[in-house]
């Protein structure tokens, strides 16, 4: 899958019971052939699937089935 820098402005959208953290990590596998390529930015602000603790700035730690996911997709 190519990888792109750039913003699409598109939406993607599918419906689930439960916001679990395997619901939100399948929509974004989902989502990247909808838009063709998958994003060298993905931008997640605090969401608590997301982002483990906040560091100073802009800096989050990951948790670590988002870290293992990212390095699967190459991001």
């Amino acid at each position: 899958m190519p990888v792109s820098n750039i913003a699409s402005g598109g939406a993607f959208r599918r419906a689930y019971t439960s916001a679990t953290q395997q619901a939100f990590l399948e929509v974004q596998e989902l989502g990247f052939p909808y838009f063709g390529e998958v994003f060298e930015r993905l931008q997640f602000d605090n969401l608590n699937i997301v982002v483990r603790e906040i560091l100073l700035g802009h800096q989050r730690l990951e948790t670590e089935r988002m870290l293992v996911f990212r390095s699967r997709l190459g991001v």
